[in-house]
């Protein structure tokens, strides 16, 4: 079984390119995945890269474009 990538809130706002309070007030809204052990918040890279992947924005053309293709 491979190992999960555990990042605490500095590495995981760094991998996302986003601020420490952006990522704080995702997590206080619930929008982003995150883990609690104890009174620690940890978030699983694997778990922001599908997040990432949830959130793309095509225009309706590009995405037609990218169905034809699949």
């Amino acid at each position: 079984m491979e190992e999960s990538v555990v990042l605490d809130a500095k590495s995981a706002a760094g991998f996302l390119n986003i601020s420490v309070s952006f990522l704080w007030e995702l997590r206080a809204r619930y929008k982003i995945p995150f883990v609690k052990i104890g009174n620690r918040t940890l978030w699983l890279k694997e778990d922001l890269e599908k997040w990432l992947r949830l959130q793309r924005v095509m225009s309706p053309e590009a995405e037609e474009r990218l169905m034809r293709k699949g």
